[in-house]
C-alpha cells in the first residue's frame, strides 16, 4: 500500500495491516496504532509520536528503520541515529 506522504496523524488505524506498506514521510502523530501490522513496512522519516498501541521494542524497531519520534524526551540523543 502506498501512504508515502500521507497525513495519517490522529487517525484510528487499529487492527490495519500496514505490513510492507511505504509510509516514507507519512505523519503518524497521535495515530491509535493498537494491534496494527507494520512489519516489513517502509517507515523512513515518517513521523510518529504521541502514539496509542506502540510498545517500546516496536519504537525501538522503528527508530532503527529510520522513523522519527516526536515524543522522545527533550534532551535524549540515545535513541538518535547516527551515520557509520
Amino acid at each position: 500500500m502506498n501512504l508515502k506522504n500521507v497525513n495519517l496523524s490522529h487517525s484510528d488505524l487499529k487492527d490495519v495491516n500496514l505490513s510492507y506498506s511505504d509510509l516514507r514521510n507519512a505523519e503518524l502523530l497521535e495515530a491509535n496504532l493498537t494491534g496494527a501490522d507494520l512489519s516489513g513496512a517502509n517507515v523512513e522519516n515518517a513521523r510518529f509520536g504521541y502514539n496509542l498501541g506502540i510498545s517500546e521494542s516496536l519504537k525501538l524497531d522503528l527508530i532503527a528503520r529510520e522513523a522519527i519520534f516526536e515524543d522522545s524526551h527533550p534532551g535524549d540523543r540515545s535513541r538518535v541515529l547516527t551515520p557509520v
